[in-house]
């Protein structure tokens, strides 16, 4: 009885060795490169094969920050990532599995880029303490409407406030995060998001109604311009 406990035990560890993805050279001189937690990023080698690569910040979204000079603080740090790509879903799942463990040891990983399964998801990793510098990186911004990124911070952080917000992505003129104390009032909160942004209502759900449902089944933020 032993013996068979010991076998499946030897079989257990050889098939999880198998299973787990190896940090390779490149791997190891990506991350060597961007001084990022070796430790920290195997995890992603844990859920998936995707190869990884250096990003830095593109100086087109200078046009994002109302002030140059906001611009000019903000990529004199330098801020590096290091950013994979993934199936939607999983992309998604990796980003909620993770961001807590990231966050506690000065990352943030959200997802940057969406293909709506036409391709693979861009998932993006910062070495930052403050999470708005995911929308810094990224020039999130609804410039149509006039809204630079240090406005749409200046709303998330009110938001941030009331409803605890976890980011899942964010790109160019999208934001996505979850809310972990749900609105007390839910349809005043669709309709202070659709104000804030038209687009995800006229262009999107249609109605504010709509959207206060969406939101209420999802606890699920999001944003978009066209």
């Amino acid at each position: 009885m032993k013996a068979n406990l010991l076998l499946i035990g030897l079989l257990l560890v050889v098939s999880c060795s198998l299973n787990k993805k190896q940090m390779s050279d490149i791997d190891k001189k990506i991350i060597s490169d961007l001084n990022f937690d070796e430790n920290l990023i195997s995890l992603i080698r844990e859920t998936t094969g995707s190869a990884i690569a250096i990003s830095s910040m593109n100086t087109e979204v200078e046009y994002a920050f109302k002030d140059s000079l906001q611009y000019e603080h903000f990529s004199s740090k330098g801020i590096k990532a290091l950013v994979f790509y993934e199936d939607q879903q999983k992309a998604v799942e990796i980003v909620k599995r993770l961001r807590e463990q990231f966050a506690q040891k000065g990352y943030c990983i959200y997802v940057s880029e969406t293909n709506f399964g036409n391709s693979k998801d861009e998932v993006t990793i910062l070495k930052t303490n403050d999470k708005y510098d995911v929308l810094r990186f990224e020039g999130t911004n609804g410039i149509n409407y006039d809204i630079f990124v240090e406005d749409l911070i200046s709303k998330l952080m009110v938001w941030d406030q009331k409803y605890n917000l976890k980011i899942v992505a964010s790109g160019m003129d999208f934001f996505e995060a979850e809310y972990t104390t749900p609105p007390a009032d839910i349809m005043q909160f669709a309709q202070e998001v659709y104000e804030f942004c038209p687009d995800v209502v006229d262009q999107g759900t249609e109605t504010v109604e709509a959207l206060a449902n969406e939101m209420a089944r999802s606890n699920t933020l999001y944003l978009w311009w066209d």
